[in-house]
């Protein structure tokens, strides 16, 4: 319990119910459940049959209306059935197991049964809490959402709040299980937005958020942020938001509160100033390391903790110590917060545990800042990782230090739409990514996706090579970039209106194809593309050019009805999948038949929309309607009821016209223009034969022919009042596209755990454009252990539609190198269309070591001494096995490199000598050539067989990603190896980094080719 002396406590405390309607609670001995809804079911476990009705992170209401629901409950035995779900508990004294409670429930009219225990191999997935070290995709934890119909979270280990909502604290160990079980079938929507009833309501992040982010892990001094902002502005390119990161305070340690006045000087002239640019500012926070001597704050700090100053001694972060945090917010962050600091980059892990029992520091200290910044009466906003279900409560996300590759950036846009799964939208990622220069194509398309992403956030890390200011780049990419930046505030209306409605909804700005389409194999399969807002669907280019054709190329599944492309106006018809090509410039963008997209005129920041000029983008073919949101952009006034609707329609009249009715605004938000002006494109249309404004004949009009475009003006209309557009007009049919002429295959490759356990594939056969007959031969191939261990042939006969085809094989989770591939041959009007795809090595390094770790002054070993008689590691040292376990690598591709310093650590950062030897034994079926690729963070000598090798130049073989975490920077080196038939043995000494005071080993061994050996 906390002692609220500070309105800290009060702000922080939460608002919601966790006590459950009792008519929705049935108890049975040890057990209760709370049906929560008629599909959200509560099942609670305890020794002592007391159960817990306080808040927890992921759920802080319990209270709602009582589902209609039946309970036969007798002595031992209790049945509840609700409209969708049937219940059934045995009453045996025992935790929730698979022989005293199940659930069943109908789907697609089949029964499912649920037990404990039962996998649910049909999860969608959920967000991860970093991107740290990816180069690629990276597993994600299980979601709220299955196509088995059904998900399980359970909360049983989590901390609960005190009964004051104030603090958090241990749940009682008598309190066993605490379960949820969401059994909602394929209705996506509908447990999502039944969640944030229970779990809290998706806020709506401030205006800025949705401009341009510059942040640059750089000594900026306040002189060059301000030049930089000019050249943002000389270049025409937007921006809202300067993210200044670490060296903004001074460079005594990791962590800092006080201002480096060498390299900003006067910090209240700085803020004041970004601020009359219409910039937002937020400063980089590392708070691990407490609150050290050199502090600006350090002697009141210590004082009010009751500490004496002049000893100098740190005072550790803890962040269950409500001292301490009140110090922490008042001490530390309120003054700057006062001088103009608008929000907190908190951009340090903090580890997992505190002194509070399962108490994760993230989650709480991202629950405690966005709390405390609504002490500012704006709109609060927060900039951390994610903390596990429920921290969509605190936006806005920022995702960690990525790699620059193309796999990267292709892992994003499936990674931002799956975040929705567990109602997490708000992802802020590094645009450009982090390590590494860009590759300036590579650099654009990551600026387009941005674009059409949650945030823009243009960063790198502190290298002078990882450029990522616009205009640094060759003219064609500079032009791309900025274009897509001026697209996307063009689309700010459109997107601020979405983020609102789709919140009330529990969804995300960018959310899978699935949700509209549950029942789709090929929504599963569109990994690629997602629903940005509900009037568009976006799949990014994150592939490199074709240098045969100078475009580059995405397979995109076209839902049923009409699709009109947004660049070019093809009209596409689904459902099927196409293929979409563009140059530099283009961003596969599709809006339905019937959207309306409000767009803005030309902004230098989104502050400067004030809803007095809207550019409309209509395109006909079918009705539609949109609802345009307005608030003042900055406060929580919108949770009172301080907003506006303006619903904007767009239907069919009886003599072969179309009719826009925009309806007068309601709502309550006064400080909005009195009059508007609407720039309404019409597009893909012929030209009009007539243009009506409120029945009467208009001549405010202009029609391009080339673009197929009208544009209507209705100026200075009553913000309040309605005004209706009708136009004598038909789409235009001659760039109608029902997909492509000639049959194509696409194939998605599963490289994610949780993926490739079941499959490591699919493929899909796109029939022509015609659907007439074609013919396929499929061969899937299984190279594994030196040889090809596996082929498997597929024929298709005479088929008219599209095929899919799952890989046969599976990830088997021996972490030996394997690798794929599949060969299709597609015969149709007596041609043959090939189409060939081979996967990357999975498990690219060897994962099976023997590893002891010596001091070598007292304990020195030779390779004689680790090596016995028949070749194996000698049985009398005391060997660890080091057997790589999948949750410590981000996928099946990421090379395994072995930490030696995990026991370790403190000998080494007490400068102890050591030594490790590590060994393994490679298998090869024929005596071979290969090439040894040793990855060592600290020095290392290499034997084979017992010899001792010597390094040779580098070889050429498939790039790999990262070994290490980025703070470990290896050595790397080359050895020449003679394999013998069967048995060889590797073995490794080595040294650790004393200067780094890191410590590690791997390698990887590639054939005469070049190829990982397999």
């Amino acid at each position: 319990m906390v002692n609220a002396i500070s309105p800290l406590f009060e702000r922080i405390k939460l608002s919601g119910n966790p006590t459950s309607n009792p008519e929705s609670v049935v108890v049975c001995g040890q057990a209760r459940f709370t049906i929560l809804t008629s599909r959200l079911i509560r099942l609670e476990w305890s020794t002592n049959g007391q159960f817990i009705d306080q808040s927890t992170l992921a759920f802080l209401s319990r209270y709602s209306e009582a589902p209609v629901f039946s309970n036969k409950n007798r002595d031992t035995q209790v049945e509840i059935t609700t409209e969708f779900l049937t219940l059934n508990y045995i009453l045996d004294g025992k935790p929730f197991h698979v022989c005293n409670v199940s659930i069943r429930f109908k789907m697609d009219g089949k029964q499912v049964d649920w037990n404990p225990g039962v996998v649910n191999n049909g999860n969608l997935r959920g967000t991860r809490r970093t991107l740290d070290q990816c180069a690629d995709a990276a597993s994600l934890p299980e979601g709220l959402l299955s196509r088995d119909g059904w998900s399980l979270f359970d909360d049983s280990i989590s901390v609960v709040w005190d009964l004051e909502q104030t603090w958090v604290e241990g749940r009682p160990d008598e309190h066993v299980q605490d379960w949820y079980f969401f059994g909602y079938g394929h209705d996506y929507k509908t447990l999502l937005k039944e969640y944030v009833r229970f779990g809290g309501d998706i806020p709506l992040v401030p205006r800025y958020v949705f401009g341009t982010w510059w942040s640059r892990f750089w000594a900026y001094h306040a002189d060059d942020l301000m030049q930089l902002v000019k050249d943002f502005q000389s270049h025409e390119i937007p921006l809202d938001v300067l993210v200044v990161d670490m060296d903004w305070h001074t460079p005594d340690g990791w962590t800092g509160y006080s201002w480096n006045r060498q390299l900003f000087p006067d910090p209240e002239a700085f803020l004041a100033w970004a601020h009359s640019q219409n910039l937002y500012v937020t400063l980089n926070l590392h708070p691990a390391e407490g609150i050290q001597k050199h502090e600006d704050a350090y002697p009141e700090f210590a004082r009010l903790m009751g500490r004496d100053a002049t000893t100098g001694e740190g005072i550790n972060f803890d962040a269950t110590d409500p001292k301490f945090i009140q110090n922490y917010f008042e001490l530390l962050h309120h003054p700057m917060e006062e001088q103009g600091v608008d929000f907190w980059w908190i951009d340090w892990q903090q580890g997992t545990d505190t002194t509070i029992k399962n108490l994760d520091p993230l989650p709480w200290l991202n629950h405690l800042h966005f709390k405390d910044a609504t002490r500012r009466n704006t709109r609060p906003l927060l900039y951390s990782r994610w903390g596990g279900l429920g921290n969509h409560r605190y936006p806005i996300g920022f995702s960690g230090d990525a790699y620059t590759t193309w796999e990267s950036l292709a892992f994003q846009p499936y990674l931002t739409a799956t975040a929705a799964n567990v109602g997490y939208g708000w992802w802020s990622h590094d645009i450009g990514g982090h390590f590494g220069a860009a590759d300036p194509e590579l650099y654009a398309r990551w600026v387009q996706f941005g674009a059409v992403s949650p945030c823009l956030r243009l960063h790198s890390t502190k290298d002078p090579l990882a450029e990522r200011r616009p205009w640094a780049f060759p003219e064609p990419v500079y032009e791309a970039a900025k274009a897509a930046i001026q697209l996307r505030y063009k689309l700010f209306p459109y997107i601020y209106s979405m983020a609102r409605h789709l919140s009330q909804d529990g969804l995300s700005l960018c959310y899978p194809m699935y949700y509209e389409y549950p029942d789709s194999e090929d929504a599963y399969l569109a990994r690629g593309q997602y629903f940005f807002g509900d009037q568009l669907i976006v799949a990014p280019l994150v592939s490199p050019t074709n240098p045969n054709t100078g475009l580059a190329t995405i397979d995109v599944w076209i839902p049923e009805g009409t699709w009109y492309e947004y660049t070019t106006l093809e009209t596409f018809v689904g459902p099927r999948w196409v293929q979409v090509s563009g140059d530099l410039n283009r961003i596969p963008m599709f809006a339905r038949a019937g959207a309306i997209l409000p767009r803005a005129a030309k902004l230098t920041s989104t502050k400067e929309f004030d809803g007095s000029y809207f550019e409309t983008q209509i395109f006909p073919g079918s009705e539609g309607h949109f609802d345009i949101y307005e608030d003042d952009g900055s406060t929580e006034g919108y949770k009172q009821g301080a907003f506006e609707i303006t619903r904007v329609s767009l239907t069919a009249s009886s003599d072969s016209g179309i009719v826009l009715n925009v309806a007068g605004a309601e709502g309550n938000c006064p400080n909005l223009p009195a009059k508007r002006t609407f720039e309404l494109h019409f597009r893909g249309v012929s030209q009009p034969q007539e243009v009506t404004i409120n029945q009467g004949v208009s001549s405010e009009w202009t029609y391009n022919a080339e673009t197929s475009e009208l544009v209507v003006f209705v100026a200075d209309v009553n913000r309040t009042s309605s005004t209706e557009v009708g136009v004598k007009i038909v789409p235009v049919a001659k760039k109608v596209v029902v997909g492509q002429n000639a049959p194509f295959a696409h194939c998605v490759d599963y490289t994610t755990y949780e993926d490739a356990r079941q499959q490591l594939g699919t493929l899909v056969i796109v029939p022509p454009a015609d659907n007439s007959l074609f013919d396929a031969k499929v061969e899937w191939t299984l190279s594994k252990a030196g040889a090809v261990e596996a082929k498997i042939h597929q024929t298709i006969k005479s088929a008219t539609t599209r095929q899919i085809i799952q890989n046969p094989y599976c990830d088997e989770g021996d972490f030996s190198t394997f690798r794929w591939s599949v060969s299709v041959d597609i015969k149709w009007r007596g041609e043959t269309v090939h189409y060939y795809y081979v996967s990357q090595d999975a498990y690219p390094s060897v994962s099976n070591w023997q590893t002891v770790i010596y001091n070598p002054q007292t304990e020195p070993h030779s390779i004689g001494d680790v090596t016995a008689v028949d070749g194996n590691p000698n049985p009398n040292l005391n060997w660890v096995v080091n057997h790589q376990a999948s949750n410590e690598l981000l996928n099946i591709k990421q090379p395994y490199g072995l930490v030696l310093l995990k026991s370790e650590r403190q000998r080494i950062l007490d400068v102890e000598f050591l030594e490790a030897c590590v060994a393994t034994n490679m298998f090869s079926a024929s005596a071979r050539n290969a090439t040894l690729y040793i990855q060592s963070v600290g020095d290392s000598n290499c034997y084979l067989n017992g010899k001792e090798l010597t390094a040779v130049e580098p070889i050429t073989h498939e790039k790999l990603n990262p070994m290490f975490d980025s703070w470990m920077p290896p050595q790397q080196k080359y050895y020449p190896l003679l394999l013998n038939e069967g048995a060889n043995q590797i073995v490794i000494f080595s040294q650790p980094d004393m200067e780094i005071k890191w410590w590690g080993i791997g390698a990887t061994v590639f054939d005469e080719t070049g190829k990982a050996l397999v």
